[in-house]
């Protein structure tokens, strides 16, 4: 998965390899948290990709509920986009008391 994060940040270095596995592995246990699943399954690699990926754009900016400048607007309230929560779903199992 590292890898493939790398390749689509454009990222060519081992600099930004420790920080990228520790998104990896928050992601991966706020997928099994979310969809209260007992262990993490590479059928979610491909969301997880994505969560990393927004992750990592938002280091440094955490928390920003508005930005703009030069034409580009940022606002971030949830931890990911709509687009996340609507394949994490599919994958969501109903917690049983």
């Amino acid at each position: 998965m590292l890898e493939k994060i790398k390749i689509l940040l454009g990222i060519s270095d081992t600099d930004s390899d420790a920080l990228l596995n520790i998104l990896i592995e928050e992601v991966q246990a706020f997928i099994i948290d979310y969809c209260n699943l007992t262990a993490y399954g590479i059928a979610l690699d491909s969301v997880a990709i994505k969560m990393v990926i927004e992750q990592y754009n938002k280091c440094g900016s955490e928390g920003i509920s508005s930005k703009s400048y030069s034409g580009i607007s940022e606002s971030y309230t949830d931890d990911y986009s709509a687009t996340i929560y609507t394949q994490l779903d599919k994958h969501r199992r109903i917690k049983t008391l």
